[in-house]
């Protein structure tokens, strides 16, 4: 699922990564109203980055339905997985993004040990136990925290804080 506030119409990209580099396409989805998606990446077995663009959201701050400029991007990257897998229940959000760049950052790059230890170290940070497989609430749906994981609430509501200290500094890109 793609979320900056669930993002619809999204284009979703998988690359390969070798020896710790973003390496070749290996699979593309859209995802649907909700943000969801699902993509098959073929024989390919090992870390996947998955990079979003394009689609629409509607801004937590502002209420306003954004659409990606040309050119951003919100990532995940995954430690190895097998051949055959598809990929569904991912979550790409703007903290996923934050770890990939740690991982890509660290000595060695985008190994299965970096992307594990960048991933654990923005959990901990947002206090969200897994933030590849739990899915944020979004705090734009009345109700919507009724029965949501703390995990879920605390995911959700950091992407709303970010998306209000964007607007509070000005910041109109998405």
């Amino acid at each position: 699922t793609v979320t900056k506030g669930p993002m619809s119409n999204a284009t979703v990209v998988a690359y390969g990564v070798n020896s710790g580099q973003l390496g070749g396409q290996i699979g593309t989805a859209t995802t649907d109203a909700s943000g969801n998606f699902s993509l098959a990446v073929g024989n390919y077995a090992g870390p996947v980055m998955l990079q979003a663009s394009a689609g629409t959201y509607i801004d937590e701050a502002t209420g306003a339905t954004v659409t990606m400029a040309p050119g951003d991007v919100i990532t995940a990257v995954m430690p190895s997985m097998a051949a055959g897998t598809t990929l569904n229940g991912i979550q790409v959000t703007p903290v996923t993004a934050m770890a990939q760049a740690m991982a890509s950052h660290m000595a060695g790059g985008l190994t299965d040990a970096n992307i594990a230890a960048a991933s654990k170290a923005m959990g901990q940070y947002f206090a969200v136990s897994d933030i590849l497989h739990v899915p944020p609430m979004n705090p734009l749906v009345p109700g919507s925290g009724t029965g949501a994981s703390v995990d879920s609430q605390n995911y959700g509501m950091t992407m709303a804080a970010m998306s209000k200290y964007a607007q509070t500094l000005g910041l109109s890109s998405s």
